[in-house]
């Protein structure tokens, strides 16, 4: 795993670090590579999926997910509450 984030944190891997901005801020911020796919690390943190960041759009992330009326996306359990209603 070192010599990932050393061939990453290179002059090198910067065309790599922009593409999993949000995995890069975490490690930045905590000093541990998350796992997973960006919008799945994303929605365990509230900063990259709001207003300010256009729903992450300014991370590149994409929503399938209808926003909810305050402009968020809806929660996996509002989702999840309307595929049971949707389902019955």
């Amino acid at each position: 795993m070192a010599d990932f984030l050393d061939r990453l944190y290179s002059p090198e891997g910067e065309a790599v670090r922009r593409t999993v901005p949000v995995a890069c801020a975490i490690y930045e911020t905590y000093g541990l590579w998350p796992t997973g796919s960006e919008a799945h690390i994303a929605e365990f943190y509230n900063h990259f999926l709001t207003p300010a960041t256009h729903g992450g759009a300014d991370y590149g992330l994409t929503s399938a997910t209808p926003p909810s009326r305050s402009g968020r996306p809806a929660s996996p359990s509002a989702r999840a509450g309307g595929w049971f209603a949707a389902h019955r």
